[in-house]
C-alpha cells in the first residue's frame, strides 16, 4: 500500500510540473508516459495488496474450521458430563432408596425382636405365677 501511494505522488507531481513549467512535446509525452505508468503501477501494488489480504483471510479459514471442530468437541464434552450428572443423580436416588428399605427391615427386625421380648415377658410371667 505505500508504494502505491508513492507511486500515485509521483504521477501527482509530474502533472503539477507539466501544468507550471514550459516543456517540450518530447518531455510532455515522457511525463504523460511516467504519469500513466506511476498511475498502473499504482493500481497493480493495490490489486497486490488486496489479493494478499484475501489470502490471509483464507489462510484463517483452517483455524475457523479448527474452532468449529473444536466448539464441537465442547458441546460433545458438555453432553457427556449432562448424562454423567444425570448417571450420578440415578445412582444417589438408588443409594437413597436402598437405604430407605435397609431401615425398614432394621425397624421390622426391632418390631420382631419386641415381640419376642413380650412373648418371653408373657411366658415368665407364666412360669413363675403357675409354680
Amino acid at each position: 500500500m505505500v508504494m502505491a501511494s508513492v507511486a500515485k505522488h509521483t504521477a501527482i507531481v509530474a502533472i503539477a510540473c507539466f501544468n507550471f513549467l514550459p516543456i517540450t512535446m518530447t518531455v510532455a509525452n515522457l511525463l504523460i508516459s511516467r504519469h500513466q505508468s506511476a498511475i498502473a503501477l499504482a493500481n497493480f501494488l493495490t490489486f497486490q495488496a488486496k489479493s494478499r489480504n484475501v489470502e490471509d483471510k483464507s489462510c484463517n479459514f483452517p483455524h475457523q474450521s479448527c474452532n468449529v471442530e473444536d466448539k464441537n468437541r465442547n458441546v460433545q464434552d458438555k453432553n457427556r458430563n449432562v448424562e454423567a450428572k444425570r448417571r450420578n443423580f440415578q445412582d444417589k436416588s438408588r443409594n437413597v432408596r436402598d437405604k430407605s428399605c435397609k431401615l425398614q427391615a432394621l425397624n421390622s427386625n426391632l418390631q420382631a425382636l419386641r415381640c419376642k421380648f413380650r412373648l418371653l415377658k408373657v411366658n415368665s410371667w407364666l412360669f413363675f405365677s403357675v409354680t
